[in-house]
């Protein structure tokens, strides 16, 4: 009996431990009265990688029951197909949201922190200039010049002010603000008026909209003259988006937000801002971006990105100038499966592109080995290999928007400079590293078997008669190819030049089976 009161009172201790232990490391079962605050932080460029870990940490945050969605956001801008897409998601939570400007919220960060129902920025934090730079001639053009712009682009135009005035209308923020902020103006002042309600407000409009906004409102005219505050696409700070009516408020951190969402929800539950249970009122929980995620995003931007591939590259054009499988072709292999695998996790490509690739890379050896000349096989790899790198950098196929065409064409210019960089660091190769025997140097010649070598002879010797002597291409050296050197039929290569079929070359080096010739000077 002793002994089940003892072990009974063990247990005890141990269980009240636990709940002690548990209770300080915040991992107790929460309070089901508290109110759940989500805070979700996202910044940099605006891509599918950022949408994928959003949807992620949301998705997780809805699971566990929040009631509130606070993002903290940071951005210059990026894809507009994006923004579009982290705006519906936003959009579409069932969830209270409120965006926090952190430093700013340009291009499309703007969209995307209308999206929630309330917006704090921090005083000094910029906001607006929301005019997509692929638009930008939509936008910053005068009327004579618009009336020239095709159906196609005019339609964005509609599309994209739609979008904003539906928000806009849906979260109670000024439309004729935020326009400002996307379409080019002349001139802006601020304007000092009585609203609908009797209460004196000021904001900031075109100067060519002055006439039609005194129709709305009764303008308080300034003894002074009009305030100016610049030209060209709106930008303001924290302390001016709240002072000219965006709707938004100022905040200096994430503390002074949470703060006020407790005095709201004590006043509610009718508790004095100095009772001590108004700090368990929320409970608040981050959700941060995984590592992996972190790498990602950083591996995802188009200069590590495209560096990535063409170190591939670079290092399977090594192998193949150098003797065996080494390091240099598995460090390339390695680095080709990690841009298209950065892709898919990024959910910009498929199984298509690596096969794209793959038939590409096919498409090279058979017109290097096989099929002489360099004809529609090499020129068909090659456009399949760099079809399959752009498509891979792109959450589309064809482009059908203007900003899906200039998306293209940034990544087909990232894929030049690349190229240029491989080009480069190939020719460096080339140049410092001569001797090396690659894939090449072991192509055979299939004419009459050379005289027995005699005596030991060394391997090496065994076309070192051939040094200096003439002959023809037979067929196109680029560079391999075949040539007639004393009537004979032999594999040859050149060091770099191409040569035509029928053009005079000579012998200049011999090396166990690899011939090298150049073209004889006429």
């Amino acid at each position: 009996m002793k002994t089940v009161r003892r072990i009974t009172g063990i247990i005890l201790i141990i269980s009240a431990a636990a709940l002690s232990f548990a209770g300080e490391n915040g991992e107790s079962a929460p309070d089901e009265g508290a109110l759940k605050i989500a805070v979700i932080d996202f910044d940099g460029v605006v891509d599918r990688v950022m949408l994928n870990t959003l949807k992620r940490r949301v998705d997780e945050a809805v699971e566990d029951g929040a009631d509130i969605l606070l993002f903290e956001l940071t951005t210059k801008g990026g894809a507009l197909s994006s923004a579009n897409e982290i705006a519906d998601l936003i959009l579409g939570q069932k969830a209270h949201t409120i965006m926090f400007v952190k430093k700013e919220a340009l291009s499309a960060g703007v969209l995307i922190s209308l999206a929630a129902k309330e917006v704090y920025i921090q005083p000094d934090a910029m906001f607006g200039l929301a005019a997509p730079w692929d638009l930008a001639d939509l936008f910053f053009s005068d009327e004579e010049t618009r009336k020239e712009l095709g159906p196609l682009r005019e339609k964005m135009k509609s599309q994209l002010l739609d979008k904003y005035r539906r928000i806009c209308e849906k979260n109670k923020y000024n439309y004729d603000l935020v326009r400002s902020m996307i379409e080019f103006e002349k001139e802006f002042i601020v304007v000092v008026y009585i609203d609908h309600d009797g209460n004196t407000d000021q904001t900031v409009i075109p100067r060519r909209s002055l006439d039609s906004f005194r129709t709305k409102y009764e303008v308080i005219e300034p003894k002074g003259g009009w305030q100016p505050l610049g030209e060209g696409v709106l930008i303001l700070n924290g302390e001016q988006a709240s002072q000219f009516g965006l709707g938004s408020k100022v905040a200096g951190t994430r503390e002074d937000i949470i703060e006020t969402i407790k005095d709201q929800y004590a006043d509610k539950a009718g508790i004095s801002l100095d009772d001590p249970q108004r700090d368990s009122l929320v409970q608040v929980k981050e959700y941060k971006r995984t590592w992996w995620e972190v790498l990602i995003t950083f591996l995802a931007q188009p200069l590590p990105w495209i560096t990535i591939f063409m170190i591939g590259l670079l290092g399977l054009f090594i192998e193949f100038k150098t003797p065996g499988f080494g390091v240099p072709g598995a460090i390339g292999a390695a680095c080709i499966f990690l841009f298209f695998f950065i892709s898919y996790v990024a959910a910009l490509a498929t199984w298509i592109e690596p096969i794209m690739f793959t038939i590409g890379v096919v498409l090279m050896l058979l017109e290097i080995f096989v099929i002489p000349g360099f004809g529609a096989a090499g020129i068909s790899g090659i456009l399949l290999m760099a079809a399959a790198a752009v498509l891979a950098m792109q959450d589309f196929t064809f482009p059908t928007t203007e900003f899906q065409w200039s998306h293209m064409l940034k990544n087909a210019g990232w894929l030049s400079l690349g190229l240029i960089f491989l080009l480069a660091a190939a020719w460096a190769f080339a140049r410092y590293f001569p001797r090396a025997r690659g894939v090449a140097g072991h192509i055979i010649a299939f004419g009459p078997e050379p005289a027995e070598v005699h005596g030991g002879a060394a391997k090496d010797d065994i076309h070192a008669g051939l040094v200096g002597q003439s002959g023809s291409a037979e067929t196109a050296l680029r560079p391999a190819g075949r040539a007639i050197i004393n009537g004979r039929r032999y594999d040859v290569v050149t060091r770099g030049s191409f040569i035509d079929p029928h053009d005079k070359i000579i012998v200049t080096e011999v090396s166990g089976n690899r011939i090298v010739v150049r073209r004889a000077e006429a």
